[in-house]
Formats: structure tokens, sequence, C-alpha cells
């Protein structure tokens, strides 16, 4: 048996509104070499009747359970239980962009000769699934990332190891994908690949978008950290402020 090239954690908890197209776009994948990994914590509304349904389908399906303590630690735990060579956090509210994705990134990485660590293009949804826009980030570049977090959480795929390395995600609530991105970003560059990979579904529930303020804060918190020059330390600060501003605006 052949090892899986890539896991797939999703963390759950109540995402019974949108669990099922996740499933699908996952399901539907041309590429089978996959494990589909589920870290519930503590679902009442359906949630777990229909990922149950999907595992007594398809055998690539394990689910696993945590006691509710923060989504970063949820992803934690889902590594632990991952085999794939590349991990991908694909959250319930979200989805594969198409069919062949899988199939495209595997492509793109041998082509590469298995990067470290990539990312694409990410689709923004609304609560319906009709499409809003497209992000498509600029190519990786240190440099700007200790500025913003430009790299689309839903859209990038990590060797298991360079994950284990870093110690997974750290302690935020909320910016824990941009601290990460931030610790590998030292020693391993990322690489972008040219297709949209993922659909983001900007919703009440969704962590980040109702939470654009704190997110904003914790994005400051992180940068403040990163040894820099005075005046982009004032720059950042200034920053800072507009996104509140920004934030408050929404």
């Amino acid at each position: 048996m052949s090892k899986i090239r890539f896991s797939i954690i999703t963390c759950t908890k109540n995402n019974a509104d949108f669990i099922e197209e996740l499933i699908a776009s996952v399901s539907k994948q041309s590429f089978r070499n996959y494990e589909h990994i589920f870290i519930d914590a503590g679902s009442t509304d359906g949630t777990l009747h229909k990922i149950l349904a999907y595992k007594l389908k398809n055998k690539k399906v394990k689910i696993y359970f945590q006691k509710p303590h923060g989504v970063a630690l949820a992803m934690n735990f889902g590594l632990t239980k991952a085999s794939g060579k590349y991990v991908c956090f694909l959250h319930a509210d979200d989805k594969f962009y198409g069919n062949n994705v899988l199939a495209d990134i595997n492509i793109l990485l041998k082509q590469n000769r298995d990067p470290p660590w990539v990312y694409g293009k990410l689709n923004i949804i609304n609560e319906l699934g009709k499409n809003l826009l497209t992000i498509d980030p600029p190519e990786f570049n240190y440099e700007r990332l200790k500025r913003e977090n430009y790299i689309p959480h839903p859209t990038v795929f990590v060797d298991h190891k360079l994950l284990v390395q870093s110690h997974g995600f750290g302690k935020f609530t909320y910016a824990m994908d941009y601290d990460l991105w931030l610790r590998m970003s030292k020693k391993i560059t990322a690489v972008k690949f040219p297709l949209i990979v993922s659909s983001f579904r900007k919703n009440k529930k969704s962590l980040t978008s109702s939470n654009v303020w704190a997110t904003t804060i914790e994005d400051y918190k992180i940068r403040c950290r990163l040894p820099r020059r005075y005046d982009i330390i004032v720059r950042d600060f200034i920053n800072f402020v507009y996104g509140l501003f920004l934030s408050w605006k929404i």
C-alpha cells in the first residue's frame, strides 16, 4: 500500500448547515490518495450524523473527538493523527474549489520537486455559496509577510515533517495561521501555485470573518514580536490603527 499523499483535516462543532458541501468537495476529488480526518468538539446539531454517513461510504474518513479547547489545539490534535506527506486544514464551512484540486496540486508539487509548503488562490463565497471575489495573493516574500498575512489558510498544503518541526499552531485564537507562517518562513520559503484551491465561506459562524477586530489585534501582537527597525514599527502601528478603523466600519 502506497503512502498517503494528502491528509485533509477538518475541525467541527455544530456545522450541519455547510458540512455536506465540504464533504462533497472532498469525496468527488479525482485524485484518490488522501485521508479525511475530522476532529469534533461535541457537535449536537446533526453534524456527526452527516460525517458518520460519509464515513460509511468512504474508508478514507477518520473521526476523532476532543473537548472544545479552541481551533488551534484541535488542528494540532488532527496533525498527530495524520499520516499523509502533505497536510491541508480545510474548515467545515469551506470547500475545495473543484474536483481536480488535489490532482492539480499533486502535479505541481512533483513539477516543483515537492516543496515543503505551498499556497494558491482563494475563492470567497457567501452563505448561499454565491461567488463574491477571488483573492490572488502575491508571490512569496518574507519581508512582505512580516507586514501582512497575505497567505490564505484554506489554500495551504504543508509537509507533515515541517509542521511537526515547527510545533504546529501556537496559542492564538484567530491568527494562529499567521503565527505559523512566520515561524516556518524563517528557514523555509513557500511556493505559490497559480490555481484556485479552495472556497472560503464568509458567514456569521466563521471564526475570522466574524471577528475582524480581534484578528487584527492578534496580527499586530504577532508582528510586534519580530525584530524590526523603529520606522517599521511606527508604520505598522499606523496600519494597525487603520485596520481597527476598517473592522469597525465593517
